[in-house]
Formats: structure tokens, C-alpha cells, sequence
């Protein structure tokens, strides 16, 4: 996945990049003739360029002579472990639930989500 930004205030173009290959293993188990579980375990590491950029400027010194934008530029880690797990039951007439969590951990980055949803099919 690619992206580009352009810098107007200094007519420069940056390209940054994405790159994750994964690995996701899982298994679909039956427990009745109506319901099953599928439980998955997903691991995968990200390379990129990307940058977080951001311009700004202090409102209270607007009007003031030579009021210069803020720049914060910060990359992201590189590699990025990215991890995931999940559990899911399927039912009756399409409803489900699932429980999923996802992690992504670099050298300053420690990320951790837990999320759960209800699907009802109709």
C-alpha cells in the first residue's frame, strides 16, 4: 500500500509504504447441527516508511510578524509486529457473536484492542 502527500510550502512530494505479510491459522469447530465455533490466531510484521506529519500554528501569535508554522514530523516503527486472535460462534438463522482482540508492538509502540460484536442476519 503506497501513499504521497504534497507539500505545498515547499513544493516537495514525499511517497511513503506499507508492506505486512501475515500469517492467519485457524479451524472451524461444529457443535451441534445448528451452531459451530471458529477460533483463529493471526501474526504478521509491517515494514514501512510512513510518517506521521503535522503542520500547525499558535492561534494567540496569528497577527504577530513572522509567525512560522509548527511542523512534528515523527516516523512509525519499522518493523511493526502486528498479532490477533479470535473466537466467533455462529448459530441459528446467521447470528453470531465474536470476541477479537489485535495487538501491534514496534520499538515505541504498544498497541492493544478487544472488541466484541453481535451479528444478526436478516
Amino acid at each position: 500500500m503506497g501513499t504521497a502527500k504534497r507539500d505545498a510550502a515547499h513544493g516537495s512530494r514525499a511517497i511513503g509504504y506499507a508492506v505486512t505479510p501475515a500469517l492467519e491459522v485457524g479451524a472451524d469447530i461444529p457443535v451441534s447441527d445448528i451452531a459451530s465455533f471458529r477460533i483463529y490466531g493471526k501474526a504478521g510484521v509491517e515494514f514501512s516508511t510512513k510518517q506521521w506529519a503535522i503542520e500547525g500554528r499558535f492561534a494567540a501569535a496569528e497577527n504577530l510578524p513572522g509567525n512560522p508554522a509548527l511542523h512534528l514530523t515523527e516516523a512509525i516503527d519499522s518493523p511493526l509486529y502486528r498479532v490477533g486472535a479470535g473466537l466467533e460462534l455462529n448459530g441459528v438463522n446467521g447470528v453470531g457473536l465474536a470476541v477479537r482482540y489485535n495487538g501491534a508492538f514496534g520499538e515505541t509502540v504498544k498497541q492493544n484492542a478487544v472488541s466484541a460484536s453481535l451479528k444478526v442476519s436478516f
